[in-house]
This record gives C-alpha cells, sequence and structure tokens, in this order.
C-alpha cells in the first residue's frame, strides 16, 4: 500500500485551498497536477489504484474545504464591509 508523504500532502493541500478561490474543479486540479508531475506523485496520487489512499484524501479535503466555509460564514457576515 502507498502512502502520501509529507511533501506530497502539503502540495495537495495547497493546491486544494489555491483552487478553492477560483471558479475551477479543485477536484480536476488535485487528479491532474500530480500526472502531470510525474514520478512518485503520479504513483502515489493516483485516484485509480486499487490501494491508494489518495481518493480518501482528497474526499477528506473536500469535507474540511466546505467545513472551513460553514464555520467562517457568520464571521464574514458580521465583518464591516463585507
Amino acid at each position: 500500500m502507498s502512502v502520501l508523504t509529507y511533501p506530497e500532502a502539503i502540495g495537495v493541500g495547497l493546491l486544494q485551498g489555491v483552487t478553492e478561490l477560483f471558479p475551477v474543479s479543485s477536484l480536476g486540479h488535485s487528479i491532474l497536477v500530480p500526472a502531470l508531475v510525474g514520478g512518485h506523485w503520479k504513483a502515489d496520487l493516483n485516484v485509480s489504484a486499487a490501494d491508494s489512499p489518495y481518493l480518501n484524501v482528497l474526499i477528506g479535503l473536500h469535507l474540511a474545504t466546505a467545513l472551513a466555509l460553514v464555520v467562517s460564514r457568520p464571521w464574514r457576515r458580521s465583518s464591516p464591509g463585507c
């Protein structure tokens, strides 16, 4: 079973965070970028591999993003100028 390294996890988390700010598919970037980088990234971050934990990581990232938006929403409404 392959595991994600810390640099891979940090890179995917940053990619998720940055692409959520724009009207583009963060899921698409999370799948395409590792494939374009190649090497260990392509092998470790392959959602179609049977023993890859990457699909679980992507689900966790999207749930965390949704939770962050729900939690931060009241703060934005109460801030002046928002």
